[in-house]
């Protein structure tokens, strides 16, 4: 790893005198502000930081639509770097050869200060994908299997290296799916070309299903059937336009199970936008759907803290959600259940 770069998403840092202070400090490393599509432009952190940012090189921030991992893709950050940051999806940037590692926002003020971040616990994994993925799985499925599989050992101290020629068939926003999901069990991911350590972690990419877990990272293949309450389609991982549009195609003409809810939330304004322009935001609510607008957040979705069973295709930190890929989901929402096999 070969830079250090520190970037403040002012909505998820969300402290305007810290924000503030680091954009002020003459700093050694890169320092590169992110307002991105979660802030509101009214916001009081935001009108402050863009006073100080009068002061700043515009090469150092980027103001405007995006996500941030997105954002810095579009920096062209060298393969190698290491960027820290508070957003829990940071970690997406080792999709293009980047390792994104998450800490809180003390932690990041202690780093900005330092220059340096430490993880004394760390240990370095690497796992070895062998084979030819099936047609017709995700990056997600991908993901959802090795999160179930490997569900016994512990990554949490872990950073990931992911190689083998089973990848090369992703595209980079497939890479960064991947590396995000799994940034979630780990400290971060990262695909690389290159052997890391001596002994590796294989991983057969040739019987990926599409497939949900619970919270316990435990296939649901193993659960009895029970009805599903909600089913949430959307956020960072789960409402990207391939999700939306097979969202779309698939509930065609179809509707909603009667007992079961049903929430869209494109990943982005941009997504939003291209989703409506084509047609399958129309389609999924005529299906029955709920259209949320772009980025809302799960945790506003209203009574779904007190529902039995929730299924999402997007990483939710709570016990009664299950985590599903964009296929069960929908196979969720117009039966009404889940834990059949079939």
């Amino acid at each position: 790893m070969n830079e250090l770069t520190f970037t403040v998403d002012a909505g998820i840092l969300n402290d305007t005198e810290a924000c503030a202070s680091l954009i002020d400090t003459t700093a050694v490393f890169p320092l590169h502000i992110i307002i991105d599509q979660h802030v509101p432009a009214s916001d009081e952190t935001i009108q402050t930081i863009q006073e100080r940012l009068k002061k700043v090189p515009t090469e150092h921030y980027t103001y405007g639509q995006g996500k941030t991992a997105h954002i810095l893709r579009e920096q062209k950050l060298s393969s190698g770097s290491v960027v820290i940051s508070c957003d829990p999806e940071i970690g997406q940037i080792g999709g293009f050869g980047c390792m994104g590692l998450t800490v809180s926002p003390e932690q990041f003020r202690q780093s900005a200060a330092s220059g340096t971040i430490e993880f004394p616990d760390a240990q370095i994994q690497e796992i070895h994908f062998v084979n030819e993925l099936p047609e017709f799985v995700s990056a997600k499925d991908l993901a959802l299997c090795i999160i179930a599989k490997m569900g016994d050992l512990d990554f949490s101290h872990s950073i990931l290296f992911l190689r083998g020629k089973s990848l090369s068939v992703l595209t980079e926003e497939d890479k960064m799916e991947l590396c995000g999901m799994l940034s979630h069990i780990a400290l971060s991911a990262v695909i690389t070309k290159d052997k890391v350590v001596k002994k590796e972690l294989g991983y057969d990419v040739s019987d990926t299903i599409s497939m949900a877990v619970t919270p316990s990272l435990k296939e649901v293949y193993a659960m009895k059937k029970q009805d599903v309450d909600l089913v949430y389609i959307g956020g960072t991982y789960g409402g990207t336009l391939t999700d939306l549009e097979l969202a779309a195609k698939n509930m065609r003409g179809l509707k909603v199970s009667l007992h079961t809810q049903l929430y869209v939330a494109p990943a982005s304004q941009t997504i939003y936008e291209q989703a409506a322009q084509a047609g399958y935001l129309a389609v999924l609510e005529q299906a029955g759907a709920t259209i949320l607008p772009p980025c809302y957040d799960f945790e506003q979705i209203p009574h779904q803290d007190t529902m039995r069973c929730i299924v999402s295709n997007d990483i939710q930190d709570r016990r009664n959600v299950i985590l599903a890929s964009t296929q069960i989901a929908i196979f969720c929402a117009l039966r009404g259940c889940i834990g059949e096999k079939e």
